[in-house]
């Protein structure tokens, strides 16, 4: 039992990283295509 208990939440703190890197990673790309957008765009053109 105590092993399952423990493979259980290795898997659960493995996954959790796993989610919060790809959340961390969509994340990152939506800034940086919003502020490469707003570049090439240009600033006034947001007003």
């Amino acid at each position: 039992m105590p092993m399952m208990y423990g493979y259980g939440s290795l898997w659960g703190l493995g996954m959790m990283i796993v989610s919060l890197g790809i959340f961390g990673l969509i994340i990152y790309w939506a800034v940086y295509s919003g502020v490469r957008k707003g570049l090439k765009e240009g600033p006034r053109d947001k007003d």
